[in-house]
């Protein structure tokens, strides 16, 4: 009886176990190796969202890419670039600023492609261009109707004089009564009242549309950077957002230097148009 229940027992404990081994594990049990794969395969299926997920924890657990990275055993991962598969998941899903991201921390470690990378950014250019909203239409100026200067000169000079003419009699006009010797000619109208003939033909000047000036758009990665144009401090990348948008440029060619602790800087030559 002792023998036959120890037995049972052996048989339950090896069932208990074999129950274990087929239950899947968690997404947070995967390896990073795992993660990957399964990040690699949704892009693939075209399950951008799901790919994102993936490939974001496969870099919390490994954040160093690498070629032919031991996995377990004799096993490995020929092409661990999580960055890259990462941007590109981010250009499925129209987020060009976080392909952005990705690009540029690929591009910190450089150890992923660099013909990938560059490939991968001429994509998110166009994505930003496509994105990017139209200029706004420069409005028509109105010109302002200035009133006809001869009119106001004839009512000027004819008004006094025609009320007095028909008044008078026939007879009053056929025998006027002379003026004596000292009376003063009748003065004319002054005509520094009206405007000079070169104010009244010269057309007001339409009014300009204000001038635009250009603005830069940087996002550093870690956030918080120290961002110099032209070896002048300008400013801050937002410490959560890593973002920062620099107004009223002007044109030309500028110095981009991006400063964090512990970190290279970054620098770049950019012409502003």
């Amino acid at each position: 009886m002792i023998g036959r229940e120890s037995d049972c027992s052996a048989w339950i404990v090896a069932g208990l176990l074999t129950l274990l081994c087929l239950v899947p594990r968690t997404a947070s049990a995967q390896q990073w190796h795992e993660l990957y794969s399964g990040g690699v395969a949704a892009l693939r299926d075209g399950d951008a969202q799901k790919a994102v997920e993936l490939l974001q924890r496969a870099i919390e657990k490994r954040p160093q890419p690498g070629v032919r990275v031991p996995t377990y055993g004799t096993n490995f991962e020929p092409r661990y670039f999580p960055y890259l598969r990462l941007a590109e998941a981010y250009l499925r899903l129209g987020a060009a600023q976080e392909a952005t991201t990705a690009l540029q921390t690929s591009a910190r470690f450089g150890v992923e492609p660099e013909e990938e990378r560059t490939a991968l950014g001429a994509r998110v250019e166009a994505l930003l261009e496509a994105q990017r909203p139209p200029p706004e239409p420069t409005p028509t100026p109105t010109p302002t109707p200035t009133p006809t200067p001869a009119a106001v000169a004839v009512a000027a000079e004819d008004a006094p004089s025609a009320p007095a003419e028909d008044a008078a009699p026939e007879s009053a006009r056929a025998a006027p009564e002379p003026e004596p010797a000292t009376a003063l000619p009748r003065e004319s109208p002054t005509p520094a009242a009206l405007p000079p003939a070169a104010e009244r033909q010269r057309p007001s000047a339409p009014a300009r549309a204000p001038r635009r000036l250009p603005r830069l758009d940087i996002t550093s990665d870690p956030p918080g950077a120290q961002v110099f144009l032209d070896d002048e401090p300008v400013g801050r990348t937002d410490p959560e957002t890593g973002r920062l948008r620099l107004r009223e440029l002007a044109p030309g060619r500028h110095r981009l230097r991006l400063s964090s602790e512990g970190r290279a800087d970054v620098i770049r030559e950019i012409d502003i148009a």
